[in-house]
């Protein structure tokens, strides 16, 4: 239909950790991606990124693929499907890669120099001590109450009502 695929593979050979990362853009917001794509290239050079473009102009494609050494992949949908619908076509195409860890980002969710490192360092210590599926959450510090939930407390408490995300 109107969703297509490209991938914009560098000769990097084997992606070393596994990581997929999984950024959808929406609204022409090109020139936040690619500081994101830059920072990615210098935080988590062993990764691939997916990028998800929900309904926005293809024409800035080429620019960016050429500029960050990240191997990437570029889904495009010519209507903004929603978040969920875009992560979820991310997911699924680094499923089909055989990635072991996805990270999802919104195209402005900057990440700090030794924070890939973190997550992956963090995420080896889960996986020595746990068996089975792992999963690890990276919120804003003001998300307090994503905390008080991952800890036990209940949601009702945190999340009264519905909303967009829990229903």
């Amino acid at each position: 239909p109107n969703i297509k695929s490209v991938k914009f593979a560098k000769n990097k050979g084997l992606v070393k950790t596994g990581l997929y990362i999984i950024i959808v853009t929406y609204n022409n917001r090109w020139a936040t991606l690619m500081s994101v794509l830059k920072q990615l290239d210098i935080a988590a050079p062993d990764a691939v990124a997916i990028i998800v473009n929900n309904g926005s102009d293809l024409n800035h494609q080429p620019v960016w693929a050429n500029e960050v050494s990240l191997p990437l992949h570029f889904i495009h949908s010519e209507t903004n499907k929603g978040s969920a619908w875009a992560f979820g076509q991310g997911v699924k195409l680094a499923i089909e890669e055989g990635a072991d860890i996805l990270l999802l980002l919104d195209d402005d969710n900057f990440v700090e120099d030794k924070s890939i490192s973190t997550l992956l360092d963090a995420w080896q210590e889960l996986k020595s001590r746990h068996s089975g599926l792992l999963g690890l959450m990276s919120v804003r510090k003001d998300r307090t109450y994503l905390k008080n939930v991952a800890n036990g407390s209940p949601v009702d408490l945190n999340f009264p009502g519905q909303n967009e995300f829990l229903g």
